[in-house]
């Protein structure tokens, strides 16, 4: 019999990820793989988001509260940055981000549409129309003064307001919004994550200035025209000079009359120890779940045969297959990766692509067809593996004979090594006896 508002922050789509076990079969069912969306979880995940806000409408409908304002939307775009292991309807157990948000770019986290464009839902009794679509642009700091004004409450004179009230576009009318500011201040990890960069939104325009990444320390700038480029691809800053200055000195102005706290040139930048191109990489791949063990069950480790590792086996470790890569996670101490059937002559060269979030050593060890097992000594090369983005190594080995077996044997670390592909020839160059594995459920690629 009163006015109430209630704030319901909906969990059901956040992590910990998972659902229920007849919604994941129920979805898994209908996901083709190699399409974008790819966990069955995530989809049952939705279905009980579906379900709980359809029990929240029933609810205002059987009471009687059909005057009521209803609100619904996203506080983020959706988390790409995170995986899971899924299984298909053959039982192949893969690897997949949570979700994807094609067309746009980028994620949760990150200042590109991916992470900061959402859909709302507005539902205003003698307002808004029902099935109608409006294309204004608004931020969630807009919704204040939007619902004072619409309900006749008013505030202080001297009362700072950041929001515009946009009820004539509930109302069906065009209404363009003045620019509207983001701002991400921290280094991320998140596909396609920019250092601390400001944007601001005007008409068809989207303007990025990402503070101090630019030539000798200048601010870099990245333009998009988002009617014709949702998805960000094209940078027209250099072809649109002019619109360049006018936004930049937005963002000038915003900063200015907010008081914003911006980044600063870091005095000891060293140029030789930064590369451009792990800026927007995710450091490590894909965050995954960690994985619960009982106690007392590990076990002895067990041997890994999958048809994806293409002939190679696993001990000690699990594997998953991502689109373009194997992911190998230890489960013990000592796991490696071997292959039996190699057979190259002489002195060999293995060359491999590898990605780890954190460094560390490994270690080749081989044996000839001659031999019957492997030697105590003589017969392993170390090597490093690097943290952070994607490494191509090359490693000679002295074989003397026929290479027969090798083992690989990786770091012991909480964070899986990821391997995009393995080639081993006889030094020198390629042959007949040259031998490559493409990883991944996608192996056509460079």
């Amino acid at each position: 019999n009163k006015p109430f508002f209630l704030n319901y922050w909906q969990f059901s789509v956040h992590a910990p990820f998972g659902a229920k076990p007849e919604l994941i079969d129920y979805y898994r069912k209908k996901i083709k793989r190699g399409s974008r969306q790819q966990s069955p979880t995530y989809a049952a995940m939705v279905h009980s988001l579906d379900d709980a806000v359809g029990s929240l409408l029933d609810a205002l409908d059987s009471d009687e509260l059909e005057d009521t304002i209803i609100v619904f939307y996203s506080d983020n775009g959706g988390n790409i940055h995170c995986g899971l292991e899924e299984t298909d309807t053959k039982g192949e157990k893969y690897v997949t981000a949570i979700t994807s948000n094609y067309p746009l770019r980028g994620g949760k986290g990150g200042i590109r549409e991916g992470g900061i464009r959402v859909p709302a839902v507005v539902v205003w009794p003698g307002v808004t129309k029902s099935g109608s679509i409006n294309e204004t642009r608004i931020q969630a700091n807009d919704l204040y003064p939007t619902i004072l004004k619409t309900l006749n409450m008013s505030y202080p004179e001297d009362h700072v307001i950041d929001g515009v009230d946009f009820t004539e576009a509930l109302k069906g009318k065009t209404f363009e919004r003045q620019p509207m500011f983001t701002f991400v201040p921290g280094h991320g990890n998140t596909p396609e994550w920019l250092p601390p960069s400001m944007a601001v939104h005007q008409g068809k325009w989207k303007f990025i200035r990402t503070f101090h990444y630019g030539e000798n320390g200048k601010h870099q700038y990245w333009l998009h025209d988002l009617d014709k480029d949702m998805g960000e691809k094209k940078n027209l800053a250099s072809k649109f000079p002019d619109k360049v200055k006018e936004m930049d000195r937005l963002i000038d102005e915003y900063i200015a009359e907010a008081k914003v706290v911006v980044p600063l040139p870091n005095p000891e930048f060293d140029p030789a120890k930064f590369d451009p191109k792990l800026i927007g990489v995710q450091a490590g791949g894909l965050k995954m779940p960690p994985v619960k063990k009982a106690s007392g069950t590990k076990g002895p480790p067990q041997t890994m045969r999958k048809e994806s590792m293409l002939g190679w086996i696993g001990k000690g470790l699990d594997v998953s297959i991502e689109a373009h890569s194997m992911k190998i996670s230890s489960t013990h101490a000592q796991p490696f990766l071997t292959n039996a059937n190699l057979n190259i002559e002489g002195h060999v060269q293995l060359k491999a692509r590898l990605r780890s979030a954190k460094p560390g050593k490994a270690n080749l060890q081989w044996r000839t067809a001659d031999q019957a097992g492997f030697a105590a000594k003589g017969q392993s090369k170390e090597f490093s593996i690097k943290g952070g983005g994607w490494q191509d190594i090359e490693i000679k080995l002295p074989v003397k004979g026929a290479l027969q077996h090798l083992r690989m044997f990786i770091p012991v670390s909480k964070e899986p090594l990821e391997i995009d592909w393995i080639e081993i020839a006889p030094e020198g160059g390629k042959s007949k006896q040259s031998k490559r594995w493409d990883f991944g459920r996608s192996p056509s690629r460079k």
